[in-house]
């Protein structure tokens, strides 16, 4: 199987776990503004999200250019600067967000270790690679 129906699966399992992470109750909402169950549905985090993992896995697939060849180093890198950088931005409003938003920063997280597995084993093929003599 190829990068690309990897990131595509993944992005297809990130989008049903913000899905289905929409239906539980918030407990924010219960306990703190006193919304009883049933708490409406959060159509516009679950949208959002859902634009925001399609946009990241576009990135991805971008900076890594899915083909034949094994990733470089430096494409590596970045992507996990972008995906580090995500999570940092997403983590800003965690604070009394639904589940579904939760469900959304497991999925940059989950993304952020892919991407540093990447890297490490980009690392460590370089590393093995016997040196060049002209």
């Amino acid at each position: 199987m190829n990068a690309r129906a990897l990131l595509l699966a993944w992005l297809a399992i990130g989008i049903v776990a913000v899905a289905l992470a929409g239906f539980l109750d918030n407990s924010y909402l219960a306990h703190v503004r006193g919304i009883p169950s049933p708490q409406p549905y959060p159509s516009a985090t679950v949208l959002w999200a859902t634009i925001f993992m399609l946009a990241q896995t576009r990135i991805a697939l971008t900076i890594l250019h899915p083909c034949k060849k094994p990733a470089a180093l430096w494409r590596t890198l970045l992507l996990v600067v972008v995906c580090l950088a995500a999570l940092l931005l997403a983590i800003g409003g965690a604070m009394h967000a639904p589940p579904a938003y939760g469900a959304y920063l497991l999925w940059l997280l989950a993304f952020l270790i892919i991407a540093l597995t990447l890297l490490i084993r980009s690392t460590a093929k370089l590393l093995r690679k016997p040196p060049r003599t002209n």
